[in-house]
């Protein structure tokens, strides 16, 4: 089961975002807080909305009231954050791979809070991804195979303390059993794709890989 979860982040391009969702299939839809104007915004009705509810516009809240849409409130006193109390409702859902649009913005401590649920899900083995218009993150504990237009940036980065045994394919700057280590960030930044498919794995550690998608094309992992 496939859901997607609208934050209250940064979504760039709304058209492109909204091109990148109705070209994926998913079984349910989650709307956080006020990540819920943009699904209202596209005409697309929720299966959930979540959180404190103090950045909802207060017409679509109504709206979705008015429809039907069931709707979780929280106090803004708690221990999560929305998109943590989000990707916990996936779950019990049953979801077996979660995209998380506007995963990222302004805040780097939301930023950096919703890399942390990829890698609480990914020791779930539970495949997820960040989507804006401009990029999209996954983490990569063992392996994966893109198909990416040759020529598209791709950042490689030790989300792990090392990550060793890293052998990267079809890229401009291949990796054979590399060693990547928070220490030394710049070695995996910006490589770019050389040839039509792609190949990431490693033996040990987790890595973080970002695909830029500023050149207009939707190319999500």
């Amino acid at each position: 089961m496939r859901v997607a979860i609208f934050a209250n982040g940064h979504y760039g391009k709304k058209n492109e975002i909204q091109e990148t969702f109705k070209n994926r299939i998913y079984d349910r839809v989650i709307g956080v807080d006020g990540g819920s104007d943009f699904l209202h915004h596209i005409g697309y009705r929720p299966d959930l909305i979540i959180g404190d509810l103090d950045s909802i516009d207060p017409h679509t809240k109504a709206d979705y009231m008015q429809r039907g849409v069931e709707i979780l409130e929280y106090s803004p006193e708690k221990d999560e954050t929305d998109t943590q109390l989000a990707v916990t409702a996936a779950l019990k859902m049953g979801a077996t791979a979660i995209d998380v649009y506007g995963g990222v913005g302004s805040r780097f401590d939301h930023s950096y809070g919703n890399l942390l649920l990829l890698n609480e899900l990914l020791a779930k083995q539970i495949p997820a991804t960040i989507i804006n218009s401009e990029q999209c993150i996954t983490l990569v504990d063992q392996e994966l195979h893109l198909n990416l237009p040759i020529g598209t940036t791709v950042s490689i980065l030790s989300f792990s303390n090392a990550c060793e045994g890293v052998t990267l394919e079809g890229f401009q700057y291949p990796l054979k059993d590399a060693t990547l280590r928070l220490s030394n960030p710049g070695y995996g930044i910006s490589n770019v794709t050389s040839e039509s498919t792609q190949s990431i794995s490693l033996k040990k550690g987790v890595l973080m890989v970002a695909v830029l998608t500023t050149d207009g094309h939707n190319k999500v992992l």
